[in-house]
């Protein structure tokens, strides 16, 4: 029922808005009108690029926090380096890295939106992991100890599959967070995707469009939460219980 209200909510607010500010705010039928001229080939090959954009850099940023992980475990001196790491990259702001990688790469290329995706995503599931990791210590890492397990032991069989849960359930957060920020990426250099199209409709004078696109976004968003990230973070939560 609560969908049901905030469709309803959402579409009195929009025809409010409408008749407050028509050079603004386009009409619903003008905005499904854009979206049948754009067409479904259009639409979905723009859509799949941002979502390749954001699952490529994610797992990239996965596959580092994993490295980042068992070095945090393996070195006091490299716990030390990560976590600072970890603090300074949080520091830096998406605007930063999206303009450093297209000077890097062009803004043509389709690199950038995936490395501020990763650069963005990592500090998150690092954080996660590190959270997680801690916790699988205290528990568990005196009762390793005293079978005399060796280090390389306690990393195979206690920290990378007891972190590796953590990480999973924070899969939700670092994803959909990678989302937004593919588009924000997106806009400021690449060749396509949503991102793209609404900084594109918005250049041209296109109100339809960007309330189009942003919409497409939004739908995306909430089926890929619903539909894949909502039953990922459940089952990580079972395993680990």
């Amino acid at each position: 029922m609560g969908w049901i209200y905030l469709i309803i909510f959402l579409f009195i607010l929009w025809i409010a808005l409408e008749r407050t500010y028509p050079y603004a705010i386009p009409s619903l039928s003008s905005v499904a009108l854009y979206i049948e001229i754009q067409g479904i080939i259009s639409i979905a090959r723009n859509v799949f690029k941002t979502l390749e954009n954001t699952f490529l850099g994610f797992a990239l940023s996965f596959a580092l926090a994993m490295i980042s992980l068992i070095a945090y475990h393996i070195n006091l001196h490299l716990r030390s380096f990560i976590a600072a790491l970890n603090t300074f990259i949080q520091s830096i702001s998406v605007l930063v890295w999206s303009i450093i990688f297209v000077i890097i790469y062009g803004v043509t290329s389709g690199l950038p939106p995936i490395f501020v995706v990763s650069a963005t995503s990592y500090p998150i599931l690092l954080s996660i992991g590190i959270s997680g990791m801690q916790s699988i210590e205290g528990k568990y890492r005196e009762l390793f100890k005293v079978f005399g397990a060796k280090k390389r032991h306690e990393l195979l069989y206690l920290i990378i599959p007891g972190t590796l849960p953590y990480l999973i359930g924070g899969s939700r957060a670092a994803i959909g967070s990678a989302l937004r920020i593919t588009v924000v990426a997106e806009a400021l250099g690449a060749s396509g995707g949503i991102g793209y199209m609404l900084l594109y409709s918005y250049d041209l004078g296109y109100k339809q469009g960007v309330f189009a696109w942003s919409i497409l976004l939004v739908l995306l968003m909430i089926l890929l939460d619903e539909v894949v990230l909502k039953p990922i973070e459940g089952w990580s939560r079972r395993w680990m219980n």
